[in-house]
């Protein structure tokens, strides 16, 4: 248990008076909300208080725009709303480019002495306004501005994509969508989701995920995606034999990102491509694949993985393996009846014009 403190535990701050940068950011709620609370006082104290929203429209009325509106406290959309709401992510960009411009001026103003950045970092993460230009303006307000930038930003324990990869580079690169190639003489090609660039200037190949919360914390490890899809990449730096490092970036939230780093194996893409090879052979002669229920197995599971606790592991039952050999046999024998009768049937129909025929066709199965 602690003593009450009967002294004050710091000493005031001498010197020149500026004013302040606070950053709110993180996963977690209360950052717009700290900001407000920060406001309300500001405004009591007799400072004039101007507030942005850089996601919220210019029409909305939440609690906040009510309580502002009765303060006298000036609190301005500048967005369209959510992105993935968006009709039109052209139009949302040129709004925060817009909307900036206007928040520019009243910061190098100095009209005000405590302006909220509300939602700011989204555009900046887009790319729709310059992080050099933000951080520029912010060094040249004038030195009793106190600024409150919050929003959602990279928390380094969940996601290391500003370490791996320069963030404004990637969104630049994203207006130039990847075609499709393939390669040469073979019927085997693939298509990216996008090409990023990286600080020293390489390239890397990007495959992008939405993937929901339960499934990532369930299928996925931190260093490591499921089965198909680290497949799936190593197909692609085969296929486009350009790129020896790919990112599986992994959405799992609104503005939460996971990312693992893989380099190409060429071992694993050789035998991609001998798999499509015999595919495409068995499919010009055609062959069915013989069913191998002991690599099936796992995949039919997965399939099944919300069934319950009913499921039965049968990969070693030979009386189900000779049943399902049975049914094969079966369905062969109904198929190779089936093309009989038509080609009996044809024959028949040649005679229609000028006789008639009479069959009598026995087809034991």
């Amino acid at each position: 248990m602690e003593e009450p403190k009967r002294q004050k535990p710091y000493a005031k701050p001498q010197g020149e008076r500026r004013g302040l940068l606070l950053v709110y950011t993180g996963d977690g709620k209360g950052k717009s909300t700290a900001a407000f609370g920060l406001a309300l006082r500001a405004h009591g104290r007799g400072l004039k208080v101007r507030i942005f929203q850089f996601v919220k429209h210019g029409t909305a009325r939440f609690g906040e725009h009510r309580a502002f509106a009765l303060l006298g406290i000036p609190i301005e959309g500048l967005g369209d709303g959510f992105t993935w709401r968006s009709r039109d992510l052209a139009r949302s960009a040129a709004l925060a480019q817009e909307g900036w411009g206007r928040a520019k001026e009243v910061l190098l103003s100095g009209t005000y002495d405590l302006v909220v950045l509300d939602e700011a970092t989204y555009p900046l993460r887009y790319g729709w306004v310059s992080l050099e230009e933000f951080l520029e303006v912010l060094r040249a307000r004038p030195p009793h501005v106190h600024v409150v930038v919050t929003g959602r930003g990279e928390d380094s324990s969940k996601s290391n994509l500003r370490e791996v990869l320069d963030l404004p580079a990637l969104l630049l690169v994203l207006g130039d969508g990847v075609d499709e190639i393939r390669i040469p003489g073979e019927r085997v090609g693939s298509s990216f989701d996008w090409v990023g660039t990286r600080h020293d200037g390489t390239e890397v190949l990007i495959e992008i995920k939405a993937v929901d919360y339960i499934v990532h914390r369930d299928s996925w490890t931190e260093d490591e995606a499921p089965a198909h899809i680290e497949v799936q990449v190593q197909h692609q730096l085969e296929v486009a034999d350009r790129w020896d490092t790919a990112l599986i970036v992994a959405f799992t939230g609104i503005h939460t990102w996971h990312v693992i780093e893989r380099q190409r194996d060429r071992e694993t893409g050789a035998a991609i491509r001998e798999a499509a090879a015999e595919f495409w052979a068995m499919v010009d002669e055609g062959r069915e694949p013989a069913p191998d229920f002991g690599r099936d197995a796992d995949i039919i599971a997965l399939l099944h993985r919300n069934s319950g606790d009913d499921l039965e592991d049968m990969t070693d039952d030979t009386d189900m393996d000779n049943l399902l050999t049975r049914y094969d046999v079966a369905q062969q024998i109904k198929r190779d009846a089936e093309a009989s009768a038509k080609a009996i049937s044809a024959v028949a129909n040649r005679y229609k014009a000028s006789t008639w025929v009479c069959f009598e066709i026995r087809v034991a199965i």
